[in-house]
């Protein structure tokens, strides 16, 4: 036996982070609920056209939190694609790949290829947004001076 308390120990841990991040998405989600409530659905049906999706879209967005298509615009980066390019050259685009972004269930292994490096190689494999970023891409960088810029 060790004198390893029970706090101490690794798979202790892991699950004491697993209820905390549980319970912090809960609050948040709570949040976004008492948030609705106050909008009403004029507000939320104003602000969704003024964003040019629909009130669900809206509310979805709302739920997933601030951060929910940030693996777009790393997916662009480690594409060598400048994220603001895309949205200069077609907006309806852009909104249409950061809303199949938003609602992937396959962000946990966009993150680790992401972060292994392989994510442009292996993006057919994971990513929804794979055709048409290729597609864009292709298209893009065969038209020369609409090419989006590479990142730096």
């Amino acid at each position: 036996m060790t004198n390893e308390t029970p706090h101490n120990h690794p798979i202790v841990e892991k699950v004491l982070n697993v209820i905390a991040n549980w319970v912090k998405e809960y609050q948040r989600i709570v949040a976004v609920n008492a948030e609705l409530r106050q909008i009403g659905p004029e507000e939320v049906m104003t602000v969704a056209r003024d964003l040019g999706i629909t009130p669900n879209q809206f509310r979805e967005i709302l739920f997933r939190g601030p951060h929910a298509a940030e693996l777009l615009s790393k997916m662009l980066l480690a594409m060598k694609v400048d994220p603001s390019r895309i949205e200069k050259l077609d907006p309806s685009i852009a909104r249409d790949l950061k809303w199949i972004c938003i609602t992937c269930p396959n962000k946990s292994e966009c993150r680790r290829e992401l972060s292994a490096g392989t994510a442009t190689e292996h993006k057919g494999d994971f990513c929804p947004n794979a055709i048409m970023l290729d597609s864009l891409f292709t298209q893009t960088k065969s038209a020369g001076a609409g090419a989006p810029k590479t990142a730096h």
